[in-house]
C-alpha cells in the first residue's frame, strides 16, 4: 500500500510539471490580447516609472531628475 501511495504521488508531480510547462509554453506562444483595464494597468506603470526613475525596477541604476 505504501509503495502504490508513493507511486500516485510521484506520477501526480510528474504530471503537474508536465501540464504547467504546457500551459506556460502555449500563453508565451499564444498570449491573450490586451484589454483595455490592461492597458491602462500599463500605461499607469509607465507614468509612475517616469515620474520616478530612481525607484524604477527595470533599471535599478537610472539617474535623477
Amino acid at each position: 500500500m505504501n509503495d502504490n501511495n508513493r507511486l500516485h504521488r510521484l506520477w501526480c508531480t510528474i504530471t503537474d510539471e508536465w501540464a504547467f510547462g504546457v500551459a506556460s509554453l502555449w500563453i508565451w506562444l499564444c498570449p491573450p490580447p490586451e484589454t483595455p483595464v490592461d492597458r491602462a494597468i500599463r500605461e499607469r506603470g509607465e507614468q509612475i516609472r517616469d515620474a520616478f526613475p530612481a525607484i524604477d525596477f527595470y533599471h535599478p541604476g537610472a539617474k535623477r531628475r
